[in-house]
């Protein structure tokens, strides 16, 4: 369980560095396609984004329980008070389950196409590229 526990907490640290480094470059290309520089409106879009998400994952796993007739209430005191099929069906939804909604993020990301080089190339043809720093006068 720890060994799982660490790798899920290392592949959202990943996740979030990816997330706002895709967000900077997804908006130099905008910049490039619209002459216009909107990074404010890609984060936001992508705060809103997990704000909803964070919103229906609580929903869906309140319903969750509420479906698989978690045991409530002042004789619950520990998991030894909680039915076996109670405990296997709540594991098979945090599991398996759960592991299918990660499917639509990966079609997602399947369209992002921006390397390294065209980043490059895109970065060098905005107007504010950024110059060699200069020594102060």
């Amino acid at each position: 369980l720890s060994l799982v526990a660490s790798c899920g907490g290392a592949a959202i640290g990943i996740l979030v560095v990816g997330i706002g480094t895709a967000m900077a470059d997804i908006a130099d290309e905008n910049e490039l396609d619209t002459g216009r520089r909107q990074e404010g409106v890609f984060f936001g879009a992508s705060s809103f984004a997990n704000k909803c998400s964070a919103a229906l994952g609580s929903l869906l796993a309140g319903q969750s329980l509420k479906w698989i007739g978690w045991p409530t209430g002042d004789n619950i005191r520990s998991a030894a008070d909680i039915p076996h099929d109670t405990v296997l069906q709540l594991a098979i939804i945090a599991g398996p389950i759960t592991s299918l909604l990660v499917i639509p993020g990966v079609f997602c990301l399947m369209g992002y196409r921006l390397n390294r080089a065209e980043l490059t190339r895109i970065q060098s043809q905005l107007p504010n590229a950024l110059a060699p720093a200069r020594s102060p006068p």
